[in-house]
């Protein structure tokens, strides 16, 4: 199997694929900087486990797909699939292997968890932590005879002791649960209700896909899905206006990546929410997609056209570009606060894909103009030649990213540089990039990580790739991700890492 088939989900192989372009510069060097003093968002020393593998039995398809952190300053949880299992993995603040208290794994670091259905897991999209409670969405199989993609969220306690499970979706459609999102409100009356808002998209039919959300409250240690907004099982369909699409008669779809809310600071308050995608124009074209909606699923009102938002790169005549990742920045004072919405993703060019970032206003839309080139900054890839004509270079691959945060005014961005050797086998490097969240400027340039095994050697067969990108408490980037090789003894793995912002953060710089 291509690396590029196992490291991947398929929405993003396939959009690489639609390119048309065969992956052909030459093998991304790991990253040799003598002194990284001055480079931001450097490896954190002062955490071991940085851009190290640590092997999950069994293997995965996927590797860590997200990351959250379960308590400030304390430890991380990273979450994949494994064998159609859930598997949670622990590690702790200063970089060390974790352990969960209830695991019966071989590895006290880790924790399985198995669909009593007997149904099998296909990925990990997201993990929140809130009130003493750790929530992973997950697609998984709908049932043994139907092999459509069905939605739901579990539910832990921090010490990993399983307590539900909740389907976020189900009406036999197919279905993918793209992020969730856990907020508090105070009722009048006094108390506390715990909400987890899921959002993805459904399969309307063979051309079309629209978005979804759906909200459940907790009562106990279950999720209950709350039937007061959408229809009467809860389901908030929002679908894309046809103005945004061309013709206008045809339907338009968004298959979404991820959510966020947008930090008001106001405590108690059901938020709004970002969410970030990718919008069909018509046949192979999509460009980067934002929506913003009320926490009932409501479009927010003057933003965009009808609460969404579309804008391309269309580098080099390619029209395949998809947002993966998605931040938000509040700056300003109390009363005075300005918002700017993040959207970084994959652009197609006319050789290999890039990296592209998108600033937008938080409140109506509109484009940030001061951000990079009227709004858009695009590093990396391969844009040869010129019209239909490409030239392009052998062994050149695509530059790739699945998520994206902010610290300190920067935009982090993480994901793999995929090659081929001279054999045409496809091989892959963790990457990562970092932006002036206000200017766009590249602050350091997209930058290859070495990973390590865990006793100490590196290898260039090692394939990787980051694929989940959070923050801690502290500032720091959390990433996590996978790694393959081809050789034995090591099998496909996870890999655990953290970035800090500059060297007085890390320990061991000075």
């Amino acid at each position: 199997m291509r690396l590029i088939d196992v490291v991947f989900s398929a929405a993003t192989v396939s959009s690489f694929l639609a390119l048309g372009a065969t992956p052909l510069p030459a093998i991304a060097a790991a990253d040799a900087t003598a002194s990284l003093a001055d480079v931001p968002f450097a490896p954190d020393p002062g955490f071991p486990l940085t851009s190290r593998r640590d092997v999950i039995v069994g293997g995965t398809g996927a590797g860590a797909t997200a990351v959250a952190e379960l308590a400030a300053g304390g430890d991380i949880v990273y979450g994949g699939v494994v064998s159609g299992n859930v598997v949670l993995q622990r590690v702790t603040g200063a970089g060390l292997r974790g352990t969960w208290p209830v695991t019966g794994e071989p590895n006290p670091g880790l924790l399985r968890h198995v669909s009593a259905e007997g149904l099998a897991f296909r990925s990990v999209t997201d993990i929140a932590v809130l009130g003493g409670r750790l929530y992973v969405l997950a697609n998984r199989q709908r049932s043994t005879s139907v092999t459509t993609n069905d939605v739901v969220v579990l539910v832990f306690r921090l010490d990993g002791t399983f307590l539900s499970s909740n389907v976020a979706m189900g009406d036999f459609r197919d279905e993918y649960g793209a992020g969730l999102v856990a907020y508090q409100t105070f009722p009048l009356g006094g108390g506390t209700v715990t909400w987890i808002s899921v959002v993805g998209h459904r399969v309307l039919d063979s051309v079309e896909s629209n978005p979804f959300l759906t909200r459940a409250r907790l009562e106990g240690d279950m999720l209950v899905r709350d039937t007061s907004i959408g229809d009467t099982n809860g389901y908030v369909q929002i679908p894309v206006p046809g103005g945004l699409c061309a013709p206008f008669n045809e339907a338009c779809s968004m298959e979404v990546s991820r959510i966020t809310t947008k930090p008001t600071g106001v405590i108690g308050s059901a938020p709004m929410l970002y969410v970030a995608g990718a919008i069909r124009v018509n046949n192979q074209n999509w460009d980067y997609g934002l929506l913003c909606i009320g926490a009932n699923g409501a479009p927010c009102t003057g933003f965009g056209n009808g609460g969404f938002v579309r804008r391309a790169f269309d580098s080099g005549g390619s029209l395949v570009d998809r947002a993966t990742g998605l931040a938000v920045r509040r700056a300003g004072t109390f009363g005075a606060y300005t918002y700017t919405v993040y959207l970084t993703g994959n652009v197609a060019r006319r050789c290999e894909a890039g990296i592209g970032a998108m600033a937008f206003d938080g409140d109506d839309g509109s484009v940030t103009l001061g951000f990079g080139m009227l709004g858009r900054v695009l590093v990396g890839g391969h844009d040869g030649g010129a019209g239909t004509t490409p030239v392009c270079f052998l062994n050149d691959g695509p530059d790739v990213t699945e998520g994206a945060a902010l610290s300190g005014g920067r935009l982090f961005v993480g994901g793999a540089r995929v090659y081929e050797d001279f054999g045409g086998t496809s091989h892959s490097d963790l990457q990562t990039l970092v932006l002036d969240a206000v200017s766009g400027a590249v602050v350091d340039p997209l930058r290859t990580h070495a990973v390590i095994y865990p006793d100490g050697d590196a290898t260039p067969e090692l394939d990787a790739a980051v694929r989940s990108v959070g923050t801690d408490a502290a500032g720091r980037v959390l990433v996590g991700g996978q790694s393959v090789t081809p050789a034995s003894p090591y099998p496909p793995a996870f890999v655990s890492g953290r970035f800090v912002p500059d060297r007085i953060f890390g320990n061991g710089f000075e």
